[in-house]
């Protein structure tokens, strides 16, 4: 998959591991960590300022395999903001990490914090306010979204910074976040929001606007359906559609690599694919290549603030599965987004009655302005974050079938991002320096 990536400045990390200690000096210095952790369970974080904090247990791992021995600290920020935090016992490198999460979230995600953990680093994951990763945690629940839009990211830092200092009696001297989707949106509304929170910022294919991007999501999905519901692509249309594209535009980057390296440059026509009357095998039909150019295009509404275009060609194997699924039934982005405009998307809430085919993309994108002021990751003004000389950078796969792109790429040929005066960016085509918290 080929990913472009853009932010403020390129971000290398590099690990300043303390030196570690041996003998009986090892022992000690175990023993009183360990005695460190127990005691944070007793420790009273209710008076911290704009994260009121219950610490619910603290308790000691032993080092085992490859993973260093840890303090693992679980609790909450009121009213409900869940989080675990893992604080390396004898090696901490003096950061601090957070990770997003992705989808609606409702979960502890712990395992994102073993490698930042082998490396040193003191990790924290948090539900971002509630429990359950299907939508129904929503329903009628105001505080929940505001949690989950904005507020869990900020309050779990300040809580996470706040414990590690209680731990190691010294402040993070760096403090990060990664995240992709979901995470990614949280990572850009912490850099526009609260551009206090992290020095460094990893944000992958943000869904920046949320309701445009369901928008774009059931859109897709509808395309791929008949009234009654049955599928008008299959497997087969979607490889053959691809494998067109490919003949047409892998070579688009001079390498012939399977990938389509400027997919917004492909102006390849499914109508090239229609069945004749001397070919009906290997080919579309009209109603096939209707669903394929819809896909492609992304729901039409008639503002450039809520349309995010649709899915680029080369992202076509991916539509299986997400759009429909592998036997003709619905897929995975059907029943998802469902949930999101059932209990998240619009105010009041939609409920449980309401189905996909009743969103009507000519009006209803007037309604969806309410909620999405609370998810909303658009501002383009990264100066003052700049000026904190916090760095940021996103990623973003051009064959995304989740997100579509072309959000993200508008956001970075804004205006206000290419002031030069205001904001500097790098582009890359390489993930891995993204990935990697040295």
């Amino acid at each position: 998959m080929r990913i472009f990536a853009l932010g403020v400045a390129t971000i290398y990390v590099t690990t300043l591991m303390t030196p570690q200690v041996w003998g009986a000096e090892a022992v000690g210095a175990t023993n009183e960590a360990d005695a460190k952790c127990t005691a944070l369970e007793k420790a009273d974080f209710s008076t911290l300022r704009d994260a009121p904090t219950h610490i619910a247990e603290s308790k000691w791992i032993e080092a085992v395999g490859g993973a260093p021995a840890y303090c693992n600290v679980q609790g909450y920020v009121l009213p409900q903001v869940g989080f675990e935090i893992l604080l390396p016992a004898t090696s901490w490198n003096q950061k601090f990490i957070e990770f997003g999460c992705g989808g609606f979230c409702g979960s502890i995600d712990r395992d994102a914090c073993k490698e930042p953990l082998r490396k040193g680093y003191a990790c924290i994951v948090s539900d971002m306010g509630h429990k359950g990763e299907d939508g129904l945690w929503a329903y009628n629940n105001l505080q929940g979204k505001i949690d989950w839009g904005y507020r869990g990211p900020h309050v779990t830092a300040i809580a996470g910074k706040a414990i590690v200092e209680r731990y190691y009696s010294h402040a993070p001297n760096k403090s990060y976040f990664d995240g992709c989707s979901t995470g990614g949106r949280q990572a850009m509304v912490e850099a526009q929001r609260f551009p206090w929170d992290f020095d460094g910022i990893i944000a992958g294919a943000p869904p920046i606007n949320f309701t445009a991007n369901s928008m774009a999501q059931l859109w897709a999905s509808l395309a791929t359906k008949n009234k009654d519901g049955s599928a008008i692509l299959t497997r087969d249309n979607v490889a053959l559609v691809h494998k067109a594209v490919l003949a047409q535009c892998d070579l688009d980057d001079g390498v012939r690599d399977g990938i389509v390296g400027n997919p917004k440059q492909c102006r390849f026509e499914p109508a090239t694919l229609a069945c004749k009357r001397n070919r009906n095998e290997g080919c579309l039909t009209g109603e096939q290549i209707a669903a394929v150019k819809k896909i492609y295009a992304g729901p039409f509404v008639p503002t450039d603030s809520i349309s995010v275009g649709g899915y680029m060609p080369g992202s076509e194997l991916g539509w299986v599965g997400n759009y429909f699924g592998a036997e003709g039934g619905p897929g995975f982005l059907y029943s998802y987004d469902a949930e999101k405009f059932r209990y998240a998307a619009f105010f009041p809430d939609a409920g449980a009655n309401w189905k996909p085919t009743d969103l009507n993309f000519d009006l209803d994108y007037k309604r969806l302005g309410m909620m999405e002021s609370l998810y909303s990751a658009t501002n383009p003004d990264l100066r003052q974050f700049k000026h904190n000389g916090g760095k940021l950078l996103v990623y973003q796969g051009w064959n995304d079938q989740l997100e579509p792109p072309g959000a993200i790429a508008e956001y970075y040929v804004s205006p206000v991002i290419q002031d030069d005066r205001r904001a500097s960016f790098k582009m890359t085509r390489d993930h891995e320096e993204s990935g990697s918290w040295g």
